[in-house]
């Protein structure tokens, strides 16, 4: 183990490897929101956006959707209400509600999974360069 680290901080590999790391960190995040809600993610939605979905009375559809102003909801029959096929409505019974989209950004709902994905895609934009700078630093130094 000891051979492995000694490796990887003298080839300055840690740099490419942290943002494999958020990217995988993400990915895991969100799948564990996944398969603890049985393929459905939780979105938390505040009482001013619920209010322009559920503005209005709803209308039921012949095939069991219910058309709200402003979207389009499916309840199942264990009352969960599915914004889209993946994307349910947070209540006390959905899992891992912490993992979940509980970030507003007004524009978009995002989870810890997706601000790791987004951080490791802006970290890898830039990190093959600053690990090929380290390099060419380490083998300038080792030349002097």
């Amino acid at each position: 183990m000891k051979a492995v680290r000694k490796f990887l901080c003298a080839s300055y590999l840690w740099v490419l490897l942290l943002p494999l790391a958020c990217t995988f960190a993400g990915v895991l995040s969100n799948q564990l929101v996944l398969w603890a809600n049985h393929d459905k993610f939780p979105v938390m939605a505040n009482p001013v956006k619920l209010q322009v979905f559920t503005d209005g009375e709803p209308s039921l559809n012949p095939d069991g959707s219910v058309v709200v102003k402003g979207g389009h909801f499916v309840i199942l029959p264990d009352g969960t209400i599915m914004m889209d096929p993946i994307h349910c409505l947070m209540t006390k019974q959905t899992h891992l509600n912490f993992l979940a989209d509980v970030f507003d950004f007004q524009d978009e709902t995002m989870s810890i999974g997706d601000l790791m994905l987004e951080l490791g895609d802006w970290s890898w934009s830039f990190a093959p360069f600053l690990w090929g700078s380290l390099l060419c630093l380490k083998v300038y130094r080792l030349t002097q």
